[in-house]
């Protein structure tokens, strides 16, 4: 059955529409892809992919080496002092002002020293006891359990 009469122009007028939307649409698309292959030194956008799989590739294992470099660095770190508590106070009774001190000096695993320092008219003695998980197989006056409590 062919088309006669009114109908026809108006199949040939809805297929032109058609083709011209079609053809505006693959307009669009080419110069999209275009624009995107010409910011690039490749030709097409299967290379261009292809560059950047790679590129990410390479950052990842950069990640990856990162990663174990702070993991090291974070565990060698507890090792260090990184926590400090001082506190200050008169031992005796005849000597001016706070000259003494209790000081913790301890790791991220609160291990480390407590150094006392007694200072009175005759001079001065110094004390260092060792601190393990926070606490000290020595006795410890009230003083260096502040410093370690401070520090902590």
């Amino acid at each position: 059955m062919l088309l006669e009469g009114p109908t026809l122009p108006i199949v040939v007028a809805v297929l032109a529409l058609w083709l011209a939307g079609l053809t505006s649409w693959l307009y669009k698309i080419a110069s999209h892809y275009n624009s995107l292959v010409k910011r690039s030194d490749k030709k097409t956008l299967v290379d261009i992919l292809k560059d950047l799989l790679s590129q990410v590739s390479t950052v990842q294992g950069q990640i990856n080496q990162h990663e174990k470099k702070r993991a090291e660095a974070e565990k060698e770190a507890k090792g260090y002092i990184q926590k400090v508590g001082v506190v200050r106070f008169n031992p005796f009774g005849d000597t001016g002002g706070n000259q003494s001190f209790a000081a913790a000096l301890l790791d991220g695993q609160e291990s480390g020293i407590v150094i006392l320092s007694l200072h009175g008219r005759e001079g001065t003695r110094v004390y260092i006891k060792s601190v393990t998980n926070g606490k000290s197989p020595h006795d410890l006056s009230r003083e260096e359990k502040q410093a370690i409590t401070q520090a902590k």
